[in-house]
């Protein structure tokens, strides 16, 4: 596994930072609309993708 930590960039990358909290927790996943307000307003959203796999899959934030 080789783990690149860099921003969320682009609405599919938000979308699957919201999949993968659906998927890890069920409920209670920070939407989409909260992680961009965050970011538009100085927060910084970092995701952890696993570039050894096919795609570079989202493996945490």
């Amino acid at each position: 596994m080789q783990i690149e930590i860099r921003p969320i960039e682009g609405y599919a990358e938000y979308m699957a930072c919201e999949d993968l909290q659906q998927i890890t927790w069920g409920s209670g996943v920070v939407p989409l609309n909260l992680l961009l307000t965050a970011h538009s307003n100085g927060g910084v959203v970092l995701g952890a993708f696993d570039r050894a796999a096919p795609g570079a899959p989202l493996v945490g934030f």
